[in-house]
């Protein structure tokens, strides 16, 4: 039985956005751009009191996590569009190739 390779959850993000028609993976990549760039770029909430420091220390990893997905899930989108329209044109090319046959 042949193993499968292993995948990094990027590549498999780009393949997921592949199947996807190619508009709206370009549509998730802007509107994921803009709702990560938002929460990112916001200010961070101050601990007034220590009962308050686990709140604040969890939006500061979520706002790391927003910092480095605003680049990185528009990336893979976009990757995946190209992939979807790479992907159209070559099954496009093969369905002329057979009916010209």
């Amino acid at each position: 039985m042949a193993r499968r390779s292993r995948s990094s959850p990027l590549e498999d993000l780009i393949s997921l956005a592949s199947l996807l028609p190619w508009w709206l993976s370009l549509l998730i990549a802007a509107v994921s751009w803009f709702l990560l760039h938002g929460y990112a770029s916001s200010p961070p909430p101050t601990a007034v009191n220590p009962s308050q420091m686990a709140s604040a220390m969890s939006g500061a990893a979520f706002r790391g996590l927003a910092m480095v997905g605003q680049y990185f899930i528009p990336f893979a989108f976009v990757c995946g569009a190209i992939g979807s329209v790479v992907g159209r044109a070559k099954r496009k090319r093969l369905i002329e190739d057979v009916a010209r046959r």
